[in-house]
């Protein structure tokens, strides 16, 4: 791992009240959650309704360099086909992550994706021309939710370059401020222990089966075949103890 690479202070951007009373919704949806899974889940679906940032991920580890080692992400609908080649391959070679960026204060805080491209190398511009471009997207925005034991990291993806700005800037130092601590809140304990025990391939294939997508569809969107989504949803089925999909869904959301 490179030393931490220290940006520039950033030019302070004074959001107006309507962009501050929505960042705070999203903030009070996710103090709202009953697990981390929903505060996942709650956090994208609040970041899309009420800021209209639709293309975002959400990675946790126990640290920086670690959230983008997650093996089992929460990607929004729009982008959700690109966790299977992000994991297998791509997020070696991400430059939010190999970077190690780092405010002025020495403390993670919101990155763009400008501010990373003058100190790019060559393993950068690979994942640019082949995860990026490939995909249409253009623009990036990271933003750490830090914790004593946990690190998330959520991501802000745009079709078009230059997409984000100071605006954006600002409302992801905001909500790095206002979730300081939040992604702590849930003990692993609080997971059902038959979720905790599913292997990282078996809980991305739940979590498509409980979006309601087809065995050829989750095949399609992980690159796998449909054998193995069918002996996936079989070995999920068996630790949950259900037997449909329907029976799944539901132990599922109720579980959080």
């Amino acid at each position: 791992m490179a030393a931490p690479l220290l940006l520039p202070p950033q030019l302070p951007f004074l959001l107006p009240y309507a962009d501050i009373e929505r960042v705070l919704r999203v903030v009070a949806g996710g103090i709202g959650s009953r697990s981390l899974t929903d505060f996942r889940e709650r956090l994208l679906d609040g970041l899309a309704t009420h800021l209209g940032y639709r293309h975002t991920t959400f990675f946790v580890g126990r640290d920086l360099p670690g959230v983008f080692q997650d093996a089992t992400p929460l990607l929004s609908e729009h982008i959700a086909a690109l966790e299977g080649p992000y994991v297998e391959e791509f997020h070696r070679i991400d430059p939010f992550a190999t970077l190690a960026p780092a405010t002025a204060s020495g403390e993670p805080g919101p990155v763009m994706l400008g501010a990373l491209v003058p100190h790019f190398r060559p393993e950068h511009e690979r994942y640019m021309e082949r995860f990026l471009f490939r995909n249409r997207l253009y623009d990036k925005v990271v933003i750490p939710l830090l914790g004593c034991y946990r690190t998330g990291g959520v991501g802000l993806l745009a079709r078009e370059a230059g997409t984000f700005g100071p605006r954006d800037l600002a409302i992801a130092t905001m909500l790095t401020g206002a979730l300081t601590g939040v992604i702590d809140s849930w003990e692993a304990a609080d997971e059902h222990p038959w979720k905790e025990s599913l292997t990282p391939a078996e809980l991305r294939v739940a979590r498509l089966v409980v979006r309601g997508l087809t065995n050829a569809e989750i095949a399609k969107r992980l690159y796998v075949g449909v054998n193995t989504v069918k002996k996936h949803i079989t070995a999920v089925q068996a630790k949950a103890g259900t037997r449909n999909r329907v029976e799944l869904a539901a132990r599922w959301r109720a579980a959080g």
